[in-house]
């Protein structure tokens, strides 16, 4: 307990237990003043074991008052501000935090982590789905083309029997049938497969300097620049296509800029003649957008796990500061009901609690205010 001079305003604390061996009195070491002990202050031998009074006293704050020689609280604007860590955490606005603040945290950040994991997943599906189903558009799209080609080209060389290979590129309807674009810069191709010697001579291609050359030479560079298996993989397609079958594959081939890449070649036997019908197209020339729409999915769900994290982080920061002002404003309110009482128990029965809370606070200011109102009417009844 805290005991102040009447006369110089100095203060002493002294402990519960040393009470009853000062003779109900001590004397100032200032002035020389004999300060007397009440008797209800020998109460507080017991009321100061409470863990409630004790940590009432670390975060009270006392002055001499100016005109009254006892103690008083000191009391601003923003003394609920004050925060002291240890009552925090021990004490009511501790397990408000815990409840209103840690616990939804918790809970929000798990829930934005699930939904950013599965919008991430889902993103990543779609574009290998995308990815997949592109690429099996290309090469349909290429079978088709071929077929429809080696049909149109089987009716003219049987309307024109006579014409000489390499007369057929002279033909200019036999090289707009023949020849057609696929994809972005590849055409369909006609070649003729050699008993003798297994050799494919091209004699279709809108480049004229190819007509009459093999078709397995001059793809040789290319194709044995990233592997033998891949030349081989190409050799095994188009002369698959020898007896009337038709034959696809894949393979990779090193382009004109030098890059390795993902080729589909289809070969379609044109039906009463040795002449076959191929076109090689690249996968990614299919691909390509379905990739620029991969990529601005990936760019939109990045910015919308950005949006969930800043809407997490703002809302936990309002829930913080809104926890951390009640949380705080109740705790002072309480603190006060408590030294309210405690100098009730030391005998300090002046004055009246202020107090302008219409809660469960309010009624419990109200029942100490009428404690001290009580206690005054006893005292001062006659013996």
């Amino acid at each position: 307990m805290i005991v102040s001079c009447e006369n110089c305003q100095r203060r002493y604390r002294i402990k519960p237990d040393t009470i009853h061996k000062l003779k109900h009195s001590i004397r100032c070491a200032h002035c020389g003043r004999r300060l007397r002990l009440s008797p209800i202050a020998l109460a507080e031998k017991e009321s100061r074991r409470s863990p409630i009074v004790a940590e009432d006293a670390k975060m009270t704050q006392w002055r001499a008052g100016p005109q009254m020689g006892r103690t008083q609280w000191v009391e601003t604007p923003f003394s609920f501000l004050r925060v002291d860590l240890k009552g925090w955490i021990n004490g009511i606005c501790g397990k408000m935090i815990l409840l209103f603040l840690i616990l939804p945290a918790a809970i929000m950040v798990a829930s934005s982590l699930i939904s950013m994991w599965q919008l991430t997943a889902l993103t990543k599906l779609i574009n290998r789905e995308n990815s997949r189903l592109a690429a099996w558009l290309a090469e349909d799209k290429s079978v088709e083309v071929c077929r429809a080609v080696a049909a149109q080209v089987g009716l003219y060389l049987k309307s024109h029997p006579r014409l000489h290979p390499t007369k057929l590129m002279q033909d200019p309807h036999f090289k707009r049938i023949a020849v057609q674009k696929v994809g972005r810069n590849r055409h369909t191709v006609l070649y003729q497969i050699s008993n003798k010697n297994s050799s494919l001579h091209i004699w279709s291609h809108p480049d004229p300097a190819i007509i009459g050359k093999d078709l397995k030479r001059r793809h040789k560079a290319a194709l044995s620049a990233v592997s033998q298996a891949n030349y081989n993989q190409f050799v095994n397609i188009v002369l698959g296509a020898r007896g009337l079958k038709e034959s696809r594959g894949n393979y990779k081939i090193l382009d004109a800029n030098g890059n390795v890449r993902d080729e589909f070649r289809i070969c379609t036997p044109i039906e009463g003649t040795p002449y076959v019908i191929t076109v090689g197209t690249y996968t990614d020339d299919f691909v390509l957008p379905v990739q620029q729409v991969e990529t601005r999915a990936a760019q939109q769900t990045t910015a919308i796990a950005r949006i969930i994290i800043l809407t997490t982080a703002v809302t936990l920061t309002v829930i913080a500061f809104a926890v951390f002002l009640f949380g705080q404003r109740l705790r002072w309110h309480i603190l006060q009901l408590i030294q309210q009482a405690d100098r009730i128990g030391m005998g300090d029965l002046k004055g009246h609690i202020k107090t302008d809370r219409t809660d469960e606070l309010g009624d419990l200011a109200g029942a100490i205010g009428r404690l001290r109102d009580s206690m005054r009417l006893a005292l001062r009844r006659p013996n």
